[in-house]
């Protein structure tokens, strides 16, 4: 029997368990021991072993019957350094300051698609901003200097924009102010246990974009957009 992630849904191990995303829920679930030997052989392309618990899973609403993508694990590389603690003052060359307009428009938007659209259709809409810009990627060596300074206005204008920090809709805005200069980003949610918390940022590779450091170490990501 084969076995496939159902559509919205990721994952992620957290020592021996596993957690849940359901993005048209908006909801994480943690699965018990059980069920998460069940998608780890799932993982590992050794669902036979399991069955039962797949099956379960699939009564969860979590798979689905069938062929499709191989359900992975979600993994972000390890971040070393955070643009937000740099705080560069120098500008990308050739590259105009970003505007408070910009931000606050692109803010306002991010929260604006959360609130009508659910989390789910919020996250394809952005998905779909970032393809129609891949056409506009900066050269591989320009790429981190552009994203680096690119955060680090984001972070000193957003001190001013009149709402309360809210990780996914500043995530959202920032990611899409980077990929509308053509610099590459990755959107994570992760999760922590005992007790539980759910957080969500920016990373190119190892460059954190939108955080401190620390404000990310204790997250497992579970989603990448």
């Amino acid at each position: 029997m084969h076995y496939h992630l159902s559509p919205g849904m990721s994952f992620c191990f957290i020592s021996v368990g596993a957690v849940v995303l359901d993005l048209e829920a908006d909801r994480y679930y943690r699965l018990d021991s059980w069920h998460s030997a069940g998608l780890r052989a799932l993982a590992v392309g050794e669902a036979g072993a399991n069955s039962d618990a797949c099956a379960s899973l699939v009564d969860k609403g979590i798979l689905r019957h069938g062929e499709g993508p191989r359900a992975t694990p979600v993994h972000a590389p390890y971040v070393c350094e955070s643009a937000i603690e740099q705080r560069s003052e120098r500008r990308p060359v050739g590259e105009p300051a970003l505007s408070p307009f910009e931000l606050f428009a692109g803010r306002l938007a991010a929260g604006q698609a959360l609130s009508r659209l659910g989390l789910l259709r919020t996250v394809e809409y952005y998905r779909r901003q970032r393809d129609r810009y891949l056409d506009r990627r900066n050269p591989a060596q320009c790429q981190r200097t552009f994203a680096a300074a690119t955060a680090a206005s984001f972070s000193e204008r957003r001190r001013f924009f009149p709402a309360k920090r809210r990780c996914v809709p500043d995530s959202l805005a920032l990611a899409a102010t980077l990929w509308r200069r053509g610099c590459e980003a990755q959107v994570f949610f992760g999760v922590r246990l005992d007790p539980f918390a759910a957080h969500c940022w920016v990373q190119q590779g190892n460059l954190l974009l939108s955080d401190p450091l620390d404000s990310v170490a204790e997250f497992c990501p579970v989603f990448e957009l």
